[in-house]
């Protein structure tokens, strides 16, 4: 990942806003080395440059980036519900400043659609103890994923909605 993209994100995501977003989300409340800015660096720059996508991949990634060794059940624990409504609470506050940023009609041939509509759903495994929350669909593999779904307006690029659900 390049220098200048990281530097860009940093400009964008304030490290002071990230710890207000954790605090209100009731993650991270116990002082520790692995803060909800570095699980929130791991996650946005590690899905996107680790080859292969697992827990100890990214565990690796974030303790790379955060300058000591993370083990892929430290990361796992970390993995709670609280940190699922800090990520929301992220993902719902920086696409609002994107969409604010960005106020251009779609490109090309585009154009001439009156909408378009972005749909996404990405399920990310969890610990076993949160199963009866967040049942997986798989459970020979993983007791406990959860599901979040997306609907983004590309025209108006603004996001629709947003939730979180079990896997299953």
């Amino acid at each position: 990942m390049s220098k200048s993209l990281i530097h860009e994100w940093r400009r964008f995501v304030k490290s002071g806003e990230l710890a207000k977003i954790a605090k209100d989300a009731g993650f991270g409340e116990r002082k520790r080395k692995l803060t909800p800015r570095r699980v929130f660096w791991g996650m946005v720059m590690g899905f996107g440059s680790v080859n292969k996508r697992s827990l100890a991949g990214l565990a690796r990634f974030t303790g790379m980036i955060s300058g000591f060794s993370l083990s892929r059940q430290a990361l796992h624990q970390r993995l709670t519900v609280q940190a699922a409504d800090f990520f929301r609470r992220c993902f719902n506050r920086l696409s609002r400043r994107a969409s604010r940023l960005t106020g251009e009609s779609l490109p090309g041939p585009l154009s001439s659609f009156e909408d378009l509509l972005l749909l996404d759903a990405s399920v990310v495994g969890l610990s076993r103890r949160l199963a009866k929350v967040y049942p997986a669909c798989r459970t020979n593999s993983r007791k406990a994923a959860l599901k979040v779904h997306g609907l983004m307006s590309l025209s108006e690029q603004q996001v629709r909605k947003v939730s979180i659900t079990g896997e299953r």
